[in-house]
């Protein structure tokens, strides 16, 4: 939840919002379905809701995203249709001339 989600998965908010309580009720029935003893099953889902506040500030942090997420939500917010090659090649041309002007000017 706070290494691969925030950084790779495209949610609506309310869906975003949602993770920390499904990831809790997931694991909760995973463990119990695998035989994990209850007073363990405690702990995991205590760790879980500890780090619901962390998932969020990292979620809300565009920063955190890969090149891959940050390519697609570029995509997305321009409103270009992923079936449009061109569009696409577009929105990463403009993405590719960009990283590479901030490598010039920071060395």
């Amino acid at each position: 939840m706070l290494d691969w989600v925030h950084r790779k998965v495209i949610l609506e908010p309310e869906c975003m919002d949602a993770v920390p309580a499904v990831l809790g009720a997931w694991v909760q029935f995973a463990l119990r379905r695998n035989g994990l003893a209850t007073e363990h099953i405690g702990p995991v889902i205590d760790t879980v809701a500890h780090n619901r506040n962390e998932f969020h500030a990292l979620s809300a942090d565009a920063g955190h995203g890969g090149p891959a997420k940050e390519l697609l939500t570029g995509i997305l917010a321009d409103g270009v249709d992923l079936d449009d090659r061109e569009g696409v090649d577009r929105v990463i041309g403009a993405y590719n001339a960009e990283h590479n002007a901030q490598r010039l000017f920071e060395q």
